[in-house]
């Protein structure tokens, strides 16, 4: 005959618990936040698209048109999301580009930011140099006459950006002073969409 052991009131109750579950890991994990530091410019979701208007001078030589300098600064200019983190807390936050260098300052204690900034893209006057270039590449004749058989392409199209930067347009970057040291500068080429026309056939553009 078998003997069986007397369970005891301690053995009877541990019998009676469910299995201890696992531990959970956290839904959202956040250590890689720990000790890390950056700046982050994300550019627009869509090219700057612009148009320029190239006429001749008095000496056949490339002016522009249309649109008036503002106007074509108002073009150039987009909204760019700029992000920092400090682990030790952000000083300062400083964006340079094609018009020079803007900066902002942060109480003590600031650890994150994250907002819109207005700025303008690309340089005005590298933008009228570009068509003005493209503008002194025609023949004469189409320069001042263009409504001669060659004369045919009073138009052409230039796309710029990543890896094909617009000439003579400072590239964007982004920097920051942490409470304990800098971030080094991240530089972001923007993009840009540029058509530019002889004043022959702005009028049908603008």
């Amino acid at each position: 005959m078998a003997i069986h052991p007397r369970l005891t009131l301690q053995a009877l109750l541990c019998a009676a618990l469910p299995a201890a579950l696992p531990a959970q890991s956290p839904l959202i994990d956040e250590s890689f936040l720990t000790d890390r530091s950056y700046v982050m410019l994300v550019p627009p979701a869509e090219a700057a698209t612009v148009l320029v208007c190239i006429g001749a001078d008095s000496e056949a030589g490339a002016v522009l048109r249309q649109p008036g300098s503002a106007a074509l600064q108002e073009a150039l200019t987009q909204d760019w999301t700029a992000t920092a983190r400090c682990d030790a807390g952000i000083a300062q936050l400083r964006i340079a580009g094609p018009t020079g260098t803007a900066q902002q300052n942060f109480p003590v204690g600031r650890h994150y930011v994250d907002g819109i900034a207005r700025l303008q893209s690309f340089d005005v006057t590298a933008v009228i140099r570009q068509c003005a270039g493209w503008f002194d590449s025609l023949p004469d004749a189409c320069r001042s006459a263009p409504e001669g058989e060659a004369c045919a392409a009073l138009e052409q199209s230039f796309s710029f950006g990543p890896g094909a930067p617009l000439p003579g347009s400072a590239p964007l970057s982004i920097s920051a002073s942490c409470v304990n040291g800098d971030i080094a500068p991240r530089q972001i080429t923007p993009r840009l969409e540029l058509r530019c026309l002889h004043e022959a056939i702005c009028l049908a553009a603008f």
